[in-house]
């Protein structure tokens, strides 16, 4: 996983190591010249000869500038999560200080609150999308609740690159109201209809029987903004409404790409997202389960689940010195998406090598009467081992 979020800080900084190298190089190049031309009318060479030379020249080094420059304005970022759901109720288990796990259970309930049918489709299919044969034959089978998994994904990325970009622009001196454009669930049907958390918990509240007046007492808290209108709610059963809309440079357009695939097109870069999940279970560290989510270790069944992020700068804006602040949130987005969905960073963030070297060496000193670390002797020895 790459730890450096930065690219828009490093095309600048491409941009002016850029423009300092073509500085010299003119200058080498002004000086060659003069010397290679007296050589060249010394030989006897005609203009149309000397002309053509020099263009070859300066297109071979335009070139190399430009497949030096290619590979480091575009960058992948591959984000590794975990999906921890309960085999026996099939149920997504949320993990304290995890947002995508904690946010992932919440969304599953809000569906299920307000769609049986999808509710049904989420408790009675299997998340993996492997069949395992008599033979021992393995066959690949779509699942419809694996693809409310990746449905579920793309909704948090998309969510929390709707609550980032609001953050980054609205109050923000630096920025001209009329170089920014609001793009809303009328504006992506393509993506809207793809997901079914995106396009159910942004519809009105009106016309959604949960926000009902009818019994306040059953409806949540509201999140209202300065000018009075309703940006988020909690209704009935846990069901959700967020009003979604992403503040975005004038000129951005937002498109599904694939299934599984959406892409964010400004005027500088794209940014592509794919989610990756097919239902392959994972392993949680060493006493995770019980030191961390209090449940035992067969109560638990972890799933990876991987979001690619694609990221590509056009040529142009190296050459481009102005308007940049209009895009330098997407360096702090990409930090704000590993802190909140990858189960490395989370596990660092929580320090959780520590946390459990702390365990081990209070149960060896006091034992397991202080009902922290009230786990079998074996246990710390034996149980991850298991696993393997």
């Amino acid at each position: 996983m790459t730890s450096d979020h930065k690219q828009t800080e490093s095309i600048v900084a491409i941009r002016a190591n850029l423009l300092e190298l073509i500085a010299v190089t003119v200058g080498v190049a002004l000086g060659v010249n003069l010397l290679a031309g007296g050589i060249l009318r010394q030989l006897g060479w005609s203009g149309l000869a000397i002309a053509c030379l020099g263009a070859g020249l300066v297109l071979i080094g335009c070139v190399f500038i430009i497949v030096r420059a290619a590979p480091r304005i575009s960058r992948e970022f591959v984000f590794r999560g975990v999906l921890p759901v309960s085999p026996k109720t099939h149920e997504v288990i949320s993990i304290d200080r995890y947002e995508f796990a904690t946010a992932a259970a919440r969304y599953i309930r809000a569906l299920s609150a307000e769609n049986k049918a999808l509710a049904r489709v989420w408790s009675d299919n299997p998340l993996s999308e492997f069949n395992v044969d008599p033979d021992g034959g393995v066959t690949r089978k779509s699942s419809p609740a694996s693809k409310l998994v990746r449905e579920a994904l793309e909704y948090f990325f998309l969510n929390k690159l709707s609550l980032h970009l609001s953050s980054y622009f609205q109050n923000n001196p630096r920025i001209d109201d009329s170089e920014i454009t609001t793009i809303g669930r009328r504006d992506i049907p393509s993506v809207l209809l793809e997901n079914r958390f995106l396009e159910l918990f942004s519809k009105p509240m009106e016309d959604r029987e949960v926000f009902l007046p009818s019994d306040s007492s059953k409806l949540g808290p509201r999140v209202l903004e300065s000018g009075g209108r309703i940006v988020s709610a909690t209704g009935k059963g846990g069901a959700i409404f967020d009003q979604f809309e992403l503040i975005l440079p004038r000129g951005t357009h937002v498109t599904r790409v694939d299934p599984h695939s959406i892409c964010v097109r400004t005027k500088r870069f794209s940014m592509q997202i794919e989610v990756l999940f097919d239902g392959f279970a994972t392993v949680l560290p060493r006493h995770f389960e019980k030191l961390y989510l209090d449940r035992g270790f067969r109560d638990v069944q972890p799933y990876q689940i991987s979001l690619v992020v694609n990221v590509r700068f056009r040529l142009r804006s190296l050459f481009t010195p102005s308007g940049w602040e209009y895009y330098r949130w997407l360096d702090s987005f990409l930090d704000g998406i590993a802190h909140a969905f990858s189960f490395e960073r989370f596990l660092q963030d929580v320090g959780w090598e520590t946390a459990v070297s702390a365990a081990i060496v209070t149960r060896r000193l006091f034992g397991s009467s202080d009902g922290v670390t009230d786990i079998p002797k074996t246990a710390l020895t034996q149980e991850g081992e298991n696993r393997r």
